[in-house]
């Protein structure tokens, strides 16, 4: 598809979205923002089924094909990774880069805040962990979170949380594939770290000179998920994470 094409696509989607949100009864979720449309996450299934219903009216002869590029011609306006909107309050959602003032004629609600990519940063105030009783983000220094399990608490260092990342991005097909599409973004990373390590096994390996050095005369526990393992530190820190197959290459003379 080329630019031209591209952007007809887009123009044409775009009307019909503004079509499907001026015809909702109810438009709960949904802002304008000087950056453009917002759809807040909890909303954006209710959108999708309406734009399906009004591509089905428009072209019944291409039902078929139009339903199944619903989700997909929507990311051609909004953005497939959710952004927090930040004011007095911690939105999330999906933005639209839109460059049209198709969307300022709906009359909707209007709201005024800083974007922020779910794919770079965890916002203290994410509405995702409000009540969370299983993970509960830090403000402190080194650390980005607390799990709670049945077994403990412990405490998510920003060393292994980084790794997380790094390494579940390297090999995606290690886990669940409800799960691998939320590796995309920061609190979705946080969610499914939490969710491996609650179903990690203790794991018997020897704390070897290496280790204790590394972990800073400490000694740790180590906890297995599949092809993962956790490395925890006292008391009950996730102080970094591995694949086994890097775990066997730096640790294979100590074990």
């Amino acid at each position: 598809m080329n630019e031209k094409t591209r952007e007809s696509r887009r123009t044409r989607v775009a009307i019909g979205l503004a079509i499907t949100i001026k015809g909702l009864e109810e438009r709960e979720g949904i802002f304008i923002t000087p950056q453009g449309l917002f759809v807040e996450e909890g909303h954006i299934d209710r959108l999708t089924d309406a734009f399906k219903e009004h591509r089905i009216t428009k072209t019944a002869t291409k039902t078929k094909t139009k339903v199944s590029e619903s989700r997909e011609d929507l990311h051609l306006i909004l953005s497939k990774i959710p952004y927090y909107l930040i004011n007095e309050k911690c939105r999330v959602g999906y933005s639209s880069r839109f460059d049209n003032d198709i969307f300022d004629k709906l009359e909707l609600p209007s709201l005024e805040g800083k974007l922020v990519s779910c794919s770079a940063a965890l916002h203290m105030m994410d509405p995702l962990f409000h009540d969370n009783k299983e993970v509960e983000l830090l403000d402190e220094k080194g650390f980005v979170a607390k799990f709670i399990l049945e077994r403990g608490r412990y405490k998510v260092h920003q060393h292994a949380f980084s790794r997380f990342k790094e390494r579940a991005g390297e090999k995606p097909e290690t886990f669940k594939k409800s799960e691998r599409s939320q590796l995309q973004t920061e609190r979705g990373a946080l969610t499914i770290m939490h969710a491996c390590f609650s179903r990690a096994e203790p794991m018997e390996n020897k704390n070897g000179v290496a280790q204790i050095f590394k972990y800073h005369l400490e000694g740790a526990e180590y906890w297995k998920n599949g092809e993962w393992i956790y490395v925890v530190t006292s008391p009950n820190v996730i102080r970094t994470f591995y694949h086994e197959r890097n775990w066997t290459k730096r640790f294979r003379k100590e074990k």
